[in-house]
């Protein structure tokens, strides 16, 4: 006797309310297609917002705001290069800072034309930040 098979509707319901979950905790789902049906990747986006919100000194609910600030815009673009050279999509990016994707996307291609290679620098300052390296600079 062979078990049942899984209703499609219920485990994609399922499996969407744990994405959901997972992205509440600060995790972000990124789901790629393979034919051998791997379970989709989680890529951790808080330590990054951890990292941006120590070097800015701003709360998650400045990162969320409204603010035009300029510390405020810089810790938001600086968050939004990091997380997507991690490979977290624009959108999920958006949500975290509370912006549309084509905003995210505009505002990481308007920060790596103004800094060009000193943005590279301050990415690795966050990556090391967001790794707990205690030697960053």
């Amino acid at each position: 006797m062979s078990p049942a098979q899984p209703d499609p509707a219920q485990l994609s319901h399922d499996i969407l309310a744990a994405i959901r979950l997972l992205e509440g905790h600060g995790y972000v789902v990124q789901a790629t297609h393979q034919t051998d049906a791997l379970p989709p990747s989680v890529v951790p986006l808080q330590p990054v917002c951890d990292a941006v919100r120590s070097m800015y000194g701003v709360t998650h609910d400045q990162l969320r705001g409204d603010g035009q600030q300029d510390h405020l815009i810089r810790a938001r673009t600086l968050l939004a290069v990091a997380a997507r050279r991690r490979g977290i999509s624009n959108s999920r990016i958006g949500r975290a800072i509370n912006r549309d994707r084509s905003t995210v996307a505009d505002m990481i291609g308007k920060a790596e034309k103004r800094l060009g290679d000193r943005l590279d620098l301050l990415v690795e300052h966050v990556e090391k930040l967001a790794a707990g390296v205690s030697d960053a600079p």
